[in-house]
Order: structure tokens, then C-alpha cells, then sequence
């Protein structure tokens, strides 16, 4: 998997949740380590959720979309005690703009 390939990669998966990341590799040509390192990715940048289930006498993660409660839930202003400046606030830069700013890298 390369990283030029993770936007696309990305549209496939969500599209075909919720489903168990023991099917990904499957159904994306890729190998089991890739869909993991994927999986990571995705949940690292809030676009899903991963709950351990049993599939076919195995554990395996099946993973959901997150809906925009569930991201909501996650900004760092819910729980800070600090007044400051939502402008200037590095907490709410680095949850809101380095995630895309990631998505921008390309070829």
C-alpha cells in the first residue's frame, strides 16, 4: 500500500461498512498488514470505529463509521478547563487541521 493510494483505499472501505476488517483484504486486494495499517489510519483520523466481534470461530474487529456526534465527542474543548483564545488554541489546531492537512499529501 502506498500512500498515494490511501485516499481511494479510504472511499472502499467506507463504503462497504459496517464489516469485519478480516474480509478487507479480500475485497481490497491488499494484504493483511496493509489492511491493519489502513484500519489505523482511518481510526487515528476519526472516520471509524473498530468493536471485537466473533467471526467464524475467530476474533476479528468489525469496524464502523463514526457519525458526527462520536467526532464531536473527541474535540479537546469538552473537557478543558482553560480559558483561552479558540484562535490560538494549539489543542483545537492540532485536532481540527493537521488531519487534513495530511489528506492534502498526495503523489
Amino acid at each position: 500500500m502506498k500512500l498515494k493510494d490511501i485516499p481511494e483505499l479510504r472511499r472502499k472501505v467506507l463504503s462497504m461498512l459496517p464489516t469485519a476488517q478480516a474480509l478487507l483484504h479480500g475485497k481490497l486486494g491488499i494484504s493483511d498488514r496493509d489492511v491493519s495499517d489502513l484500519v489505523a489510519i482511518l481510526e487515528r483520523e476519526l472516520y471509524l470505529t473498530k468493536t471485537r466481534t466473533l467471526y467464524k470461530s475467530r476474533w476479528t474487529w468489525m469496524l464502523h463509521q463514526l457519525d458526527g456526534k462520536e467526532i464531536l465527542a473527541t474535540a479537546p474543548c469538552l473537557g478543558c478547563r482553560l480559558k483561552c483564545d479558540p484562535n490560538a488554541c494549539e489543542k483545537l489546531y492540532d485536532w481540527l487541521v493537521k488531519p487534513l492537512s495530511r489528506e492534502s499529501i498526495g503523489p
